[in-house]
Order: C-alpha cells, then structure tokens, then sequence
C-alpha cells in the first residue's frame, strides 16, 4: 500500500534516545502519547505496535509474540486500543482491542473485510469495502450491511489485457460520526494504484469526490485523516502512478482548501537533495494544532541494504520546521494521538 512525507534530509537530526517500558498510561497523567507501528529490525520477527510520549521519548513496546499488527486506534477515553491484526493464535485476521499498556489482548471481530482504521467513533459499526470494491458499513460481526457508496469497478487495464480494478479503501469517520472520508484505488498496472479522494455522508447520500486524477502534485491522495472538529484531513498524496514526490496536505472542508505542509520533490540520489519519500500515515494531535505522520526516505536508498532511515515526525501548524520524534526501527506506520478524555 502507499505511504508518504517529512521534510528535506538536510533536516534529519539526531536520534532521540528512549527506554522501553510497559506501565499503564492515561493522557490526563502523563500527557498525550502517539502509538505507531514499527518492526525492531529488517530481519527480526514481525513489526508491533510502540507508543512514545509527544516530544518523542519514553518508547513502550505494546504488543509480543507472533502476528502483524497494525492501524492502532485509541478510544474516545484514552484508554484503550484498538487494532488490526494477522496471523494471531486467536485469528488469520481480526480487530483487536488492548489496555492502553498493552495488557488484556481481546478478539472483538473476525470480519473479513474490516480493519481498525474502518471503526465508528462509538466502535459498534465498521466501514469497508467489500469484494466487488464498494463501500459499506456493517455492525463488528458483519450483521445489518449496507451500502454507503457504490464505486467498485472491474476492467481491463489500458493497453493490455490485464483484469484491473478500482475499489473503496481507507475509510475513516468524522469525529460526529456524520461522514466517511476514504480513497478509491484504481489499478493502472499489476502493482500501480492511484488514489482518489472521497466523502459520503454515513446514510449514504451526498457522495463528493475530490481530485479526478488531473491534479498534479495531487494526483493520488491516500491515508485521510480527519481534526479533532471534523474541519480538516490530512493526506498523503504523490503525482500518482509511480509518482516522484510524496507529500503531507491538509485539505479544509468548508472551502475545498488543499494546503501543502512538506517539500519534496525530485533530486539527485546524494547527501544534499530531496527525493521522492513514503509517507505511511499521519494523525492530529488533541488540539488540532500538530500531526505525527511517518516516513520512509529514499534518498538515502530505496531499500534496506542501502541505508533507509526511516523516522517518525511531528510538524506544528503553522511552523516550517518539522520535529524528528523517534527513529532506530524500521518500517515505520500508522501514527495514532492519544485523544485528551471529555
């Protein structure tokens, strides 16, 4: 799947150095924490999910053992999270809930389609799309599905004879629960995905699109992420198929407003320039005034063996000068603030 953004490498600084611990933790203690997912190395078992306080220390490795885990998400308290994972003794495939410290693993769903990122905000619906690419919305073990939003196609991919598809993914609700913003994925090629920004309204009416595949820097929008008051989503966006740059956008609701947070652009593969990045997710803080969002970068190589340095970043709204708040995993993803209780 995509992922995308940060800023130039003349801005990668120096490691913040963490412990690891597990202890349990409330935003009303010790202040909002982001949770992530992230592997140890590129050859050691299977990636987990870590939290880290907001300036980027006190790392705590939440999940063990066998299994991918992945798109944590916190409760409306707090104090809990919710996620997906794979090949876990209970389950091929389900969403899972935890102990903000990672203590009291449950098995909620084995919903075949739905993922962590898909739940409602009071977590007793889920959005995803089905089989033929359509969007729709189900309690957790798939009773009462509905459509939301018919946009699945199956074609055949230009100039080949290649089945190629277009379906619904990343879905997330607005904080009211009103909205559902996700991306459609039409296949160009065997791998090559563009990524079209949609909303709909929950019931199912009122379908928008944003971007038509003609926009540029704008081309493919994927990861949307909604503010805390349901104004804004940020996304991850690249110039489309196998596209150059990768970025971080905010896109303002009322005024179909796209604001550009990163710099990225095509450079030569050295020490000095920008290339293209992955951005794997970003996510608001309490306020709405920050987003955490990490990052791979391939400008200091486009695999492993040559040096990748990913890293996990914050920005500040407002500011030009993003926040390295952790690196020294790899294949980091899904960034998750803590929300402050009501």
């Amino acid at each position: 799947m995509q992922r995308l953004p940060s800023i130039a490498s003349a801005l990668a600084t120096t490691a913040i150095l963490t412990s690891c611990t597990n202890e349990p933790t409330s935003p009303t203690a010790t202040g909002p924490r982001i949770a992530f997912v992230a592997a140890p190395d590129w050859t050691q078992g299977p990636p987990h999910i870590y939290t880290i306080n907001a300036r980027g220390g006190d790392l705590r490795q939440l999940t063990t053992g066998p299994g991918s885990p992945f798109e944590p998400v916190w409760s409306a308290d707090g104090r809990e999270i919710f996620f997906t994972a794979d090949n876990r003794p209970e389950a091929a495939h389900g969403i899972f809930v935890m102990q903000s410290d990672g203590a009291d693993v449950r098995l909620l769903t084995t919903h075949q389609r739905a993922s962590s990122n898909g739940l409602s905000p009071d977590r007793q619906f889920v959005a995803y799309g089905d089989e033929a690419g359509d969007l729709y919305v189900s309690r957790l073990d798939g009773s009462e599905a509905r459509l939301v939003a018919a946009v699945g196609s199956r074609f055949t991919c230009p100039g080949t004879q290649n089945p190629c598809n277009t379906d619904a993914r990343m879905p997330r609700w607005s904080p009211d629960a009103t909205q559902i913003a996700f991306v459609t994925a039409t296949q160009s090629r065997a791998s090559s995905y563009r990524g079209t920004l949609h909303l709909v309204n929950a019931d199912g009416s009122n379908l928008r699109v944003f971007g038509d595949g003609r926009d540029g820097e704008r081309a493919s929008v994927w990861y949307p992420a909604w503010s805390p008051d349901g104004q804004r989503l940020s996304v991850s966006s690249d110039a489309g198929y196998g596209g150059t740059s990768g970025n971080l956008w905010t896109f303002q609701l009322a005024t179909s407003q796209w604001t550009k947070l990163t710099a990225f652009k095509e450079g030569n593969n050295d020490s000095t320039s920008t290339k293209w990045v992955v951005l794997n997710g970003s996510d608001w803080s309490p306020d709405g005034q920050m987003l955490a969002y990490a990052v791979r970068d391939p400008n200091r190589g486009s695999f492993p063996q040559d040096g990748q340095v990913p890293e996990l970043w914050s920005f500040a709204l407002g500011s030009s000068t993003p926040q390295l708040l952790h690196k020294g995993l790899v294949d980091y993803d899904s960034p998750a603030w803590q929300p402050t209780p009501p």
